[in-house]
């Protein structure tokens, strides 16, 4: 019983990843064409950048 459930666990886990994968890839294609920032965390710190500069 426990590894059906860890295995629906894993399965949703991988699901969120992916699709909070794509939401992050697909706001920084839009913001490219808008030619707009992004604020990111870097080393700590919030920075604002050109959303071109990103990948």
């Amino acid at each position: 019983m426990n590894t059906k459930i860890n295995k629906t666990k894993d399965i949703l886990e991988e699901k969120f990843r992916k699709g909070s994968k794509l939401a992050i890839k697909k706001l920084i294609e839009e913001r490219k064409k808008a030619n707009d920032y992004l604020v990111v965390s870097r080393n700590g710190k919030v920075v604002k950048v050109k959303a071109r500069s990103l990948r």
